[in-house]
């Protein structure tokens, strides 16, 4: 492919991705004899968020992962363009990553959002392409009936701002307490760069890595 037509190019073993911090991106499946991906073996480690975090979306995404983790424990590429949905939801993908043997590597393009953004911190190498964002916010929502109930509600909405604390402040520089003020009750936006810069991110996406070893195009 030549220059014109690359979009983002996520490299394979032999290819150094120019990142503050770490050269090395996740090994991705490798080209045919045209120089052209090989689109079967190109998607067959791919699992993509490009849905809100509600209704079927995480259960097709835990599948996907259980699915690829049983064939092989070969690295599990995650890649993201998701507006955030259910707290709850995000918590299933997350355990499901954990839990299985293989890594599973995350990829923003375009936007992390809310819980989607919880996810993406949550990889084993965490990539983010130059142009894209992460967006990050207390957990949110709403509850009526009875007064018992509603304080049920609350407390359980309070565990879950904590958890999603817990996973920022295990996966990057920050304790979960400097994650709370930081946070505060706004939305917060993070650049690709301020993204690596506070850990929520191992490395932005170059689009100098053309060379034969390509190993998937976004275009």
């Amino acid at each position: 492919p030549s220059h014109d037509t690359i979009g983002w190019v996520l490299s394979m073993g032999k290819t150094k991705a120019q990142m503050p911090g770490n050269d090395i991106m996740p090994n991705m499946p490798s080209v045919d004899g045209d120089n052209e991906p090989d689109n079967e073996e190109a998607m067959s480690r791919n699992v993509y968020l490009f849905q809100p975090i509600w209704d079927d979306t995480p259960q097709e995404i835990v599948s996907q992962l259980l699915e690829l983790a049983a064939e092989s424990d070969e690295a599990i590429n995650l890649i993201i363009n998701c507006p955030g949905g259910s707290v709850t939801d995000m918590v299933s993908i997350i355990d499901t990553m954990d839990t299985i043997a293989c890594p599973v590597n995350t990829f923003v393009i375009g936007e992390a959002a809310s819980a989607a953004a919880i996810v993406a911190v949550s990889g084993k190498k965490r990539f983010i392409s130059p142009n894209s964002k992460i967006v990050i916010h207390q957990a949110s929502g709403g509850t009526y009936g009875q007064i018992d109930d509603m304080k049920a509600d609350i407390m359980t909405m309070e565990q879950l701002n904590d958890f999603m604390f817990t996973i920022l402040a295990k996966n990057t520089k920050m304790t979960m307490q400097e994650w709370k003020d930081k946070i505060g009750t706004n939305d917060v936006y993070f650049t690709a760069q301020e993204a690596v810069d506070i850990s929520l991110c191992d490395g932005i996406l170059t689009t100098a890595l053309v060379t034969d070893n390509i190993g998937f195009v976004f275009f």
